[in-house]
């Protein structure tokens, strides 16, 4: 069981970090092992972190996003960084533009604009993310299905759990081809 366990958290399936939590706190199904039990519960603390927490989590420590204050500066940080050819740096300013913040203005137009350029540095977070938001419609993408395709087919080439779902969706769903959707 341990091995299906890790083997689903590892692809993102977040109750089976939940799992691995208890049994390895020693709530039964393993021995207890206190380094183990403090791995996976961060693994599902991290699965349950919005996408802008994670960036605060990543460059200045914070966690919740409700209690951060310094956005103009984090976000000249990512801008900096960005500029210099920082690739994770502008996926992340892409998504503070998208969800915005106290002192950030939400720019969507701006957000898509980073998120196609770490697409095309190759970024696989930044390739499943635009996907779904060609897919969805958002303002400044096309509704491309194949285009779409073609970068879930990328990522999901490399194992990346949420592209296969996507692709998946995106066969049975968009595609009409139920067949190959469930496959995913």
């Amino acid at each position: 069981a341990i091995f299906h366990l890790k083997k689903a958290a590892t692809a993102g399936v977040v109750e089976s970090s939940l799992l691995l939590y208890y049994m390895h706190a020693g709530f039964g199904g393993a021995p207890k092992n206190p380094a183990l039990a403090t791995h996976w519960l961060q693994h599902f603390q991290d699965a349950r972190l919005s996408p802008i927490d994670k960036v605060l989590r990543d460059w200045v420590g914070a966690i919740d996003h409700k209690d951060f204050k310094d956005w103009a500066t984090l976000e000249k940080r990512l801008k900096t960084r960005s500029a210099s050819g920082h690739v994770p740096s502008t996926h992340n300013l892409s998504l503070m533009y998208f969800y915005g913040s106290e002192q950030v203005k939400p720019d969507v137009s701006q957000a898509v604009a980073l998120m196609k350029k770490s697409v095309q540095a190759g970024q696989l977070e930044s390739m499943v993310l635009l996907a779904k938001w060609q897919l969805a419609g958002v303002e400044g993408t096309d509704h491309d299905p194949f285009e779409a395709q073609q970068m879930l087919e990328t990522a999901a080439q490399t194992g990346n759990a949420e592209a296969l779902f996507e692709l998946g969706k995106l066969y049975f769903d968009d595609l009409g081809n139920k067949a190959k959707g469930l496959e995913y």
